[in-house]
């Protein structure tokens, strides 16, 4: 009989996916140094950039499955540091949009050249990487069902393999 934390199975593909996710947000980190800006700062950015409409500080925290008061820090930072600005929301007063500013705009296509990501997932093949998305998706979904929240796309773009 299975425990629910897991068996003599499930512990060392944990600890694999661990592994694997810790070792490319590093190599990711690295290569973003050279431009001054974090993992996190950077995917503020590419949620920002790739948004339809302006994000709330709410929407970004839940999308990076961060505290709301920990991405609001974030945002103070990267304002200052000119990556960001918020924007008064023209319907509800009271809230605030969060835009890229033009060092946020320079940031992204600097992160949008690194070659890190790239080289990484470019060892599976397309099909491989469609079957590790829905593996993903599963896991993502299971994950969220457990934190009782409801499961939304883990990305704003859609597969890169459906355009």
């Amino acid at each position: 009989m299975e425990s629910d934390l897991g068996t003599d199975r499930h512990w060392p593909l944990w600890l694999l996916l661990h592994r694997t996710s810790y070792a490319m947000r590093r190599a990711r980190e690295i290569e973003l140094q050279k431009f001054g800006l974090s993992d996190i700062q950077a995917a503020v950015i590419f949620l920002v950039k790739e948004a339809e409409t302006a994000l709330t500080p709410a929407e970004i925290a839940r999308r990076l499955f961060r505290e709301a008061h920990t991405v609001s820090a974030l945002l103070g930072r990267m304002e200052k540091q000119g990556l960001v600005k918020k924007i008064k929301d023209q319907k509800r007063k009271n809230q605030i949009r969060i835009e890229l500013a033009p060092d946020g705009e320079k940031a992204y296509a600097q992160a949008k050249e690194m070659k890190s990501i790239g080289k990484i997932m470019s060892s599976l093949t397309g099909k491989k990487q469609e079957k590790l998305w829905e593996h993903l998706e599963t896991l993502l979904s299971k994950a969220h069902s457990l934190m009782m929240l409801k499961y939304e796309s883990p990305l704003i773009v859609e597969r890169p393999w459906s355009r």
